[in-house]
């Protein structure tokens, strides 16, 4: 039950995304709970954060612009780049 009240209050923190992780890599195997597993590799394999259902909710905060591109292909390589994309068609004279 209080990893549960944990995981349900990550969302609430932005900081709390990052215990889950290390809470997450000791209770994965002794918890059946699946978020924990996806949310590891949900940080640097950002094409899972999409796929996965809970991972999308907690770093969907940080990766905001991420969402909108995750439909669009070039999001994956371009995950930090992220901010940059929608900036490209409508810099009105950036670099």
């Amino acid at each position: 039950y209080r990893v549960l009240s944990n995981l349900i209050g990550m969302p609430e923190g932005g900081k709390g995304v990052v215990r889950m992780a290390v809470k997450a890599v000791p209770i994965n195997p002794d918890s059946p709970l699946g978020p924990g597993a996806p949310v590891n590799p949900g940080f640097p394999g950002r094409p899972i954060c999409p796929a996965s259902p809970l991972a999308p909710g907690f770093p969907i905060g940080p990766f905001g612009p991420g969402m909108p591109l995750s439909p669009g292909m070039p999001a994956f390589p371009e995950g930090p780049l992220g901010p940059w994309s929608p900036l490209r068609p409508g810099s009105p004279g950036g670099p």
